[in-house]
């Protein structure tokens, strides 16, 4: 208690509510335990100093329990390192474990989605939700639906998804509507070579954006939907613009 309030600065309201969630800190060693991660945290990672360190402490107090050598500066060193993250972004992501969590994610971004580690670095520091989010409830689900639903081939997929990681994280009934539009007016070929164009029609509302503005250059522009269709393999980011753009 004593190294809570002097060496971390914890306010009473702070530790008191500390010691509620994890009474398990009244028995570690201040020594063994509390001192050498509470000055990893606030010296030796770059989480933005003391304060930044006690808040993650508050938000995951197991953390104190952990080894400095073993567990804890071996997983910030793989999120910088391999995982990509930017160390004012690993905070949120110390109290995933390294070998059960962390690792599977960044191999099935780097594997699976076929992005290898260079680019799967890049897209974890863009969207670092991407070793929060349940791989195998949402974004194994998400990438089969890519893979087998359109004519994408692996690397084509794998520059879909570098572009915009977020359909990762999108249900298959999502993304079936949004493929089933493109295929059905520029047909599977051309719906393919617009979704590597522009991933972010993936994302756009079918009834209430994409298809309204199909009707508009078919019907009030005169294209028919055969020059639409041709327009839209084309230059697919139009679908993009806002009406008045359009």
């Amino acid at each position: 208690l004593c190294f809570m309030v002097n060496d971390m600065a914890m306010e009473h309201r702070e530790h008191a509510n500390f010691i509620a969630k994890y009474p398990q800190v009244l028995v570690l060693d201040t020594e063994k335990n509390l001192r050498p991660v509470w000055n990893l945290l606030r010296l030796a990672l770059p989480l933005g100093g003391e304060r930044a360190a006690l808040m993650l402490l508050i938000k995951n107090p197991q953390l104190l329990s952990m080894d400095v050598a073993t567990t804890l500066r071996p997983k910030f060193d793989y999120l910088v390192d391999v995982a990509g993250l930017r160390p004012g972004d690993v905070g949120q992501m110390m109290h995933l474990d390294l070998a059960s969590h962390i690792k599977p994610h960044v191999a099935f971004v780097s594997e699976e989605c076929a992005l290898g580690s260079v680019a799967t670095a890049v897209v974890i520091r863009r969207v670092p939700r991407l070793l929060l989010e349940d791989v195998e409830a949402t974004m194994r689900p998400a990438l089969r639906c890519l893979s087998k639903d359109t004519a994408l081939g692996t690397m084509e997929v794998a520059r879909v998804i570098a572009k915009l990681p977020g359909l990762l994280f999108q249900t298959p009934e999502y993304l079936l509507e949004r493929i089933e539009f493109y295929q059905g007016r520029l047909g599977p070929e051309n719906a393919a070579k617009a979704m590597i164009k522009f991933p972010m029609g993936l994302m756009q509302n079918v009834d209430g954006s994409v298809e309204p503005k199909f009707r508009f250059m078919a019907e009030e522009l005169g294209f028919g939907k055969a020059g639409a269709s041709h327009i839209l393999a084309k230059a697919p980011h139009l679908l993009g613009l806002d009406d008045s753009n359009l």
